[in-house]
């Protein structure tokens, strides 16, 4: 089954720069070094005052024609510390890279300097050198993080685990962790980075840290994954008591401070994303559904409300069967995924869901109609899911020979979605080539992240919609490889831990702060 949060291309989304539109503080001149002339610190404080009312294009226009009489030293330093914020928000980005050459020659530690070489890299499509150059920032002036978005480092993330580069994009969580990142744009993700480091330093045999930031990670979702994997043995103990009895301590904590988030703030897109995970969380998926109600699938919808309407579509599943959570996904195939690509994943969620219900033809046209339209918006890891639905609908329809055809191309490329290429596999019917593919998934730790959650049974997540494609997996583990591979690297989450099949009671932050019902 398609897990959400990999199914979207996620795309590069710069910040802007690296300190939005306010000029970075004019550097004080080092003790023996000559102060700037009264005619450059006049303009200097003219174009800072200018920039603090967002004026990037009068900043440039007063610090322009200073730039070509400076000699090297402070003041030259300061004026393209200023104009180096501005090059992007007034349309000029093409100069940056100049400018931050320049920078870090002058001034190789400064963090905005460095800030702005992630982002010229990143820019360039050099995520590698973009991530080495996070690493050292993290690592050496986690101060700069303030100006480095929540979306660059996902698109880095990602490009880094595509790429296996796995070193560095460990290397680049610890990091972030340690510095207790929380971008601006996306402050949940202070949980995932530090969910990230936690499995990276109990590998690592660094276990005291990794208990030490794991109360940072507070997403039910998160603390499952790190629950089902055999490295986080050492520090199961901690993480059960921080989940608690069917999970309800982190249930009940995340929609407190969900829903205490969404009543504060209506109507923002991310708070009352966060209110209908908390429903879904606490069983309640009317609620769920009433408070998603209002989102409307439409062309230059945003992330948040594209991962809105997913869950209410399982929402739906669940009170009004797979006919509703349909009739909720459709709109999707009238996007235009060129002016939204984050939408993509809410077709591939379609063509899934179709496929679900029994109707196969209708799984096929939108899995082949979503690979035609996805283009760029399309990630390998989500076109492997609808070639996984397509495989899954061929085989249904009788033609076993095409659905064979599809499932060879995927097993082609494992690495691109293992959990596609053995979905598909089964479907077809290839049961010893997914086992194939799963016993060498599961031979390391980061396959078995991937795939170690496909395994789960029903009753160990939180929607619970009589899965035909889970059901293959369970099935599935009962080969003795697939087996004995699973048992080295991941465990079926225990029966404690499991959500309750009641919906539990509205937890609401009392006087001490301890949720209520």
């Amino acid at each position: 089954m398609m897990r959400a949060d990999r199914a979207a291309f996620l795309a590069l989304i710069l910040c802007g720069t690296a300190a939005g539109a306010v000029p970075v503080p004019v550097p004080v001149p080092q003790a023996g070094v000559a102060k700037p002339s009264g005619d450059v610190r006049t303009a200097i404080a003219e174009a800072y005052a200018l920039g603090q009312k967002g004026d990037c294009a009068g900043l440039l226009a007063r610090l322009d024609p200073v730039v070509p009489g400076l000699a090297p030293g402070a003041d030259r330093n300061a004026v393209q510390l200023l104009r180096l914020n501005c090059l992007a928000p007034a349309g000029r980005g093409g100069e940056l890279a100049a400018v931050q050459a320049e920078l870090v020659k002058a001034e190789p530690t400064n963090p905005i300097v460095r800030g702005f070489g992630i982002l010229i890299a990143a820019d360039a499509g050099d995520m590698k050198g973009a991530g080495e150059q996070l690493a050292v920032l993290a690592e050496k002036t986690p101060d700069g993080l303030s100006g480095i978005s929540g979306r660059l480092w996902r698109a880095i993330n990602q490009t880094l685990s595509e790429s296996k580069d796995i070193a560095l994009r460990d290397r680049i969580a610890v990091a972030l962790a340690r510095a207790d990142w929380q971008p601006t744009d996306l402050p949940e993700l202070r949980g995932d980075v530090a969910e990230a480091a936690v499995s990276v330093l109990v590998r690592r045999g660094e276990v005291v840290e990794a208990g030490q930031i794991l109360p940072r990670v507070t997403s039910p979702e998160s603390l499952f994954e790190l629950a089902i994997l055999r490295d986080h043995a050492p520090i199961w103990p901690q993480l059960e008591e921080q989940m608690g009895p069917q999970s309800g301590r982190a249930i009940d904590a995340f929609a407190t401070d969900r829903l205490a988030a969404f009543a504060a703030q209506p109507d923002d897109p991310q708070t009352r994303l966060g209110a209908v995970r908390a429903f879904v969380l606490l069983g309640r998926y009317r609620e769920a559904s009433e408070t998603a109600a209002s989102v409307a699938v439409a062309n230059g919808m945003g992330e948040d409300a594209v991962s809105t309407v997913r869950l209410d579509a399982q929402a739906l599943g669940m009170t009004g069967g797979r006919a509703a959570a349909i009739a909720r996904l459709q709109p999707f195939a009238t996007l235009d995924f060129v002016r939204t690509p984050v939408a993509v994943s809410g077709m591939i969620a379609l063509a899934e869901t179709l496929d679900e219900a029994d109707r196969a033809a209708d799984a096929l046209t939108a899995a082949r109609a979503g690979l035609t339209q996805g283009g760029p918006a399309l990630s390998p890891w989500g076109a492997a899911w609808l070639r996984r639905t397509e495989a899954c609908s061929l085989a249904a329809l009788g033609r076993a020979g095409e659905a064979k055809v599809v499932t060879a191309a995927l097993r082609a490329k494992p690495d691109d979605n293992p959990a596609a290429a053995i979905e598909a596999s089964l479907c077809a019917k290839e049961d010893g080539a997914a086992e194939t593919v799963a016993v060498a998934t599961l031979a390391t730790a980061d396959g078995a992240a991937m795939i170690a959650d496909q395994f789960q049974p029903e009753d160990a997540l939180w929607v619970r919609n009589g899965s035909r494609l889970r059901a293959l997996w369970t099935a599935f583990l009962k080969r003795p490889a697939v087996a004995a591979a699973f048992e080295k690297r991941a465990r079926i989450l225990p029966q404690a831990l499991r959500p309750a099949a009641e919906p539990r009671a509205i937890p609401r932050a009392g006087g001490s702060g301890v949720p209520t019902a």
